[in-house]
């Protein structure tokens, strides 16, 4: 989903830029809420060594053929982690009721 809210998208690169340095090129931005996912596609392809791809940190680079041309932040606002951490207390719950 294109985010069109200014507010709704200061918010997401801000939350974008505490976990990868990025680039200083025009920006779009696509959130996918329902599985807490930032992309941000570059104006132009930039250097690959100013981002570093961390997949444990939930930071991966898009590329076309060799060039940089975005990145994918899973977890953005880490709705995914909240939503794990109260399904397993459901579930501990449940276990504990029985």
């Amino acid at each position: 989903m294109k985010i069109s809210n200014e507010k709704q998208q200061t918010k997401l690169m801000d939350l974008a830029r505490k976990r990868v340095q990025l680039p200083n090129v025009p920006v779009e931005l696509d959130y996918q809420d329902d599985v807490d996912i930032l992309c941000i596609r570059f104006g132009q392809p930039v250097n690959s060594d100013s981002i570093k791809d961390d997949p444990e940190d939930g930071v991966i680079g898009l590329y076309e053929d060799e060039k940089l041309v975005g990145v994918e932040i899973l977890d953005i606002t880490d709705q995914m982690d909240a939503k794990l951490t109260a399904l397993s207390q459901q579930l501990h719950q449940e276990q504990l009721v029985r």
